[in-house]
């Protein structure tokens, strides 16, 4: 297979324009929430994915609906609502806490987030507390 086979292939041509969205977008929201000093919010909205994405597959799989449970729209869905969810929480906790806003909240909450994720990725629900990740 020659270069220009290589690069005239469908599933190259798709992962270089997803990963060149992906980095056009993620760098313009990196740039906006640097300048407003939220920088861990980028982290927040990640971290809240994971649980989100689980759960939505979770909720349509055992659903008596027919759809998919691995198709991209639903697992999208999932991944907003949490990470939007967890943005709105994250500024909340942060706009009500005496201090300095960006230091510890944001942390605290990225934390909280990826260790239910975690835990959901990984199925093992016995011993965690609850509202602790492990």
């Amino acid at each position: 297979m020659s270069f220009i086979d290589f690069l005239s292939e469908f599933s190259y041509q798709r992962i270089i324009i997803g990963t060149t969205l992906i980095g056009a977008c993620a760098g313009a929201m990196g740039v906006f929430l640097y300048l407003r000093r939220q920088s861990l919010l980028s982290d927040v909205i990640g971290s809240a994915a994971t649980p989100g994405v689980m759960g939505i597959f979770l909720a349509v799989s055992l659903s008596p609906l027919l759809f998919d449970a691995r198709s991209m729209p639903v697992i999208t869905i999932g991944a907003m609502v949490t990470g939007l969810l967890a943005a709105v929480l994250a500024n909340r906790i942060s706009a009500t806490t005496p201090g300095e806003p960006h230091r510890g909240h944001h942390a605290y909450w990225h934390r909280h987030d990826y260790g239910r994720g975690d835990v959901a990725v990984s199925g093992r629900w016995p011993g965690v507390a609850a509202g602790h990740s492990a």
